[in-house]
């Protein structure tokens, strides 16, 4: 007799941003680009400038979908040519403050538009960012 075992795997995606700066203007340094409608469990960010070289500040962040809160940073630095994060975050006790002595997680998304932005780039550059996530089935 045969025995037929399934088991529930969480389902990877990943969804680009890209901010070409070239075509926000011939001067531009900067940009801002969106990701939207993610769901499920943040896995990581990765930033790349397409040459391979320059520098720019970088800003990865949400809007909580159901807050006027201030925005969720979720990395952000000076990257120079590529950078990838996995951000972790801790829970929180009832008064919401962070519970440090525990295992941080992973950050979850229901429907939030992520931000990208980008500064203090050198101009005429294209920087992409990639989420990768897993919709929690």
């Amino acid at each position: 007799m045969a025995v037929l075992a399934c088991v529930a795997y969480a389902r990877p995606k990943s969804k680009n941003c890209t901010i070409a700066l070239s075509s926000i203007s011939a001067s531009a340094t900067g940009g801002t680009g969106t990701i939207e409608n993610v769901y499920g469990y943040l896995d990581e960010v990765q930033v790349v400038v397409t040459d391979g070289a320059s520098t720019g500040t970088v800003v990865v962040s949400y809007q909580p979908a159901d807050s006027t809160a201030a925005a969720v940073n979720i990395a952000t630095n000076s990257v120079s040519d590529e950078q990838l994060w996995r951000p972790r975050v801790d829970g929180t006790d009832v008064a919401a403050a962070a519970l440090t002595g525990d295992p941080p997680s992973r950050r979850m998304l229901y429907g939030e538009t992520i931000s990208f932005v980008v500064s203090g780039s050198p101009t005429n550059k294209t920087w992409r960012c990639r989420v990768k996530y897993d919709d929690g089935r």
